[in-house]
């Protein structure tokens, strides 16, 4: 049925041809239409020549089916095309993102976005000290203030964020916007909002609200890392998100600089460095004068890309880089109140030394952060003096099917200073020592991973004991002890889709 359908077209599409060229007295265009008719009986001879070498069954319902659908393929695409290109774009998505683009290149419109929907079980042996004031949060409905439920449980959708990034009018001047939910009432707010401009192929400069490039671990996106969350080290002495100008200069193929003025540590959160009570992101709501952040990030071996990711992937190569950074939270002067940060400190000094390793399927890395409070003229009749506090984070991932099955370990040390006369009659500050150990299943790497980790905190986790930033660790599946407590444990899973 086939071989006469094709047979009887050609035989029309010749006729039809001859016939409105035959009208005409043009001897070459007959040439023309004998040629074709021709190559018509030579192709319709070689197609019975192919039938006869595979049988019968050479264009089987089956594949008859496949043709068909290829076309409609095709032709939506077609059709697709066209009416984009009316309008002068272009769409799709290029492995990593839907985009919208001009014709001339001039304007891109990124979007992608991701969702990490967790379940936490944790379990402790007590409250935190003083319950009668402490978070009804840390107790179960209609439990009283003197009594904690020693275990919880439940699923949380603790991320969900879209990004949207591209460039306008030229491709030197790039933006990228983000929202987000909260995850405790699923508000969407304000995550990023930056814009930057290349001044020269090496030299970047930007403004608005982003991450100032400070920890290492903060500066890899959440999607990215090895176990369900970042570490209690990062969230202490992160930054955070800030307000602010900055620049970045690759300064060789394997060394780059990164310099912001900025608002102070989280200034871009509902609620900056110690001014949690009054929340605000305004220009008069900062708790600094000023502040300064610095980073260097070197490349001993591998390539750029590999940095963006702890994980050792197939195919690539082995990659070191280390990193030091620094940032000074010059506080504002003139506040009062007992909730102003003058009331702490008049200089925050934070910095950090890493390093990260990836080669044949392991990975490692390495992050030592101190930050000092310089308290000499502020409140020192509340405080014992200067306080320097300082965490340690080395984690470690191999994996044992490559690119899919990969297995990882994580320790944290927090040394926290005593030197403060108003936790004297909360009992010993203890450093809070924390281990916390899993492993990831890739269906398509970053893209669809479930993390399944165990975090035990071996020593009672009071976060009074934790100075500025006031860090709340139920974010990372923890929740306050009493002193002398057993260690509490956090078992958390975690599936991530990003497109």
């Amino acid at each position: 049925m086939g071989r006469k359908t094709l047979a009887l077209g050609m035989a029309l599409l010749v006729c039809s041809t001859g016939s409105a060229w035959a009208g005409s007295n043009d001897d070459a265009l007959q040439a023309k239409v004998q040629r074709l008719e021709n190559l018509v009986t030579q192709q319709s001879h070689q197609i019975q020549q192919l039938q006869s070498a595979a049988g019968e069954n050479w264009l089987s319902e089956q594949r008859a089916e496949q043709v068909k659908s290829l076309v409609r393929d095709v032709l939506a695409d077609a059709d697709t095309r066209a009416s984009l290109l009316e309008n002068g774009l272009s769409a799709g998505h290029n492995g990593k993102n839907f985009y919208l683009a001009s014709e001339d290149g001039n304007f891109l419109l990124a979007v992608r976005g991701y969702m990490q929907l967790r379940y936490i079980f944790n379990s402790r042996d007590g409250g935190r000290n003083n319950p009668a004031t402490g978070p009804a949060a840390a107790r179960a409905p209609g439990v009283s203030a003197t009594t904690f439920d020693n275990e919880e449980g439940g699923f949380e959708l603790s991320r969900a964020k879209l990004t949207f990034s591209g460039h306008v009018i030229d491709p030197r001047l790039q933006y990228s916007l983000g929202l987000k939910t909260d995850s405790n009432s699923g508000e969407v707010l304000l995550d990023h909002a930056v814009f930057c401009y290349a001044l020269t192929s090496n030299v970047k400069v930007w403004g608005g609200q982003t991450k100032a490039a400070m920890l290492r671990e903060e500066n890899i996106e959440a999607t990215h890392q090895l176990a369900v969350d970042r570490s209690l080290v990062n969230e202490m002495f992160s930054t955070g998100y800030v307000q602010g100008i900055g620049a970045i200069w690759t300064a060789t193929e394997d060394l780059t600089l990164q310099a912001a003025l900025h608002d102070g540590s989280r200034s871009g959160e509902s609620g900056d460095l110690a001014n949690t009570s009054n929340p605000g992101m305004s220009f008069d709501s900062d708790s600094t004068d000023f502040a300064i952040a610095l980073r260097a990030d070197y490349k001993v071996w591998g390539d750029w890309e590999q940095a963006k990711d702890y994980s050792a992937w197939s195919g690539e190569e082995k990659a070191l880089f280390i990193g030091a950074a620094f940032n000074w939270d010059n506080v504002e002067h003139g506040s009062t109140g007992t909730t102003a940060l003058h009331d702490l400190a008049d200089d925050i000094f934070t910095w950090t030394v890493d390093a990260q390793l990836e080669v044949n399927g392991f990975n490692a890395s390495i992050a030592f952060v101190s930050q000092h409070f310089d308290v000499a003229n502020s409140n020192p009749s509340a405080y014992g003096g200067n306080i320097t506090n300082q965490g340690l984070v080395v984690q470690a991932g191999q994996f044992i099917l490559p690119d899919q099955f990969e297995v990882f370990t994580r320790y944290e040390l927090l040394l926290i200073d005593d030197n403060n006369a108003t936790l004297a009659s909360t009992g010993d500050i203890d450093n809070i020592n924390i281990l916390t150990f899993g492993g990831n299943y890739y269906f398509s790497r970053h893209n669809a991973k479930f993390t399944l980790d165990t975090v035990v905190a071996l020593n009672a986790l009071d976060t009074r004991h934790i100075q500025s930033p006031s860090v709340s660790p139920r974010s990372l599946g923890l929740l306050h002890d009493k002193d002398g407590e057993d260690p509490q444990i956090a078992v958390r899973a975690q599936f991530q889709l990003m497109f």
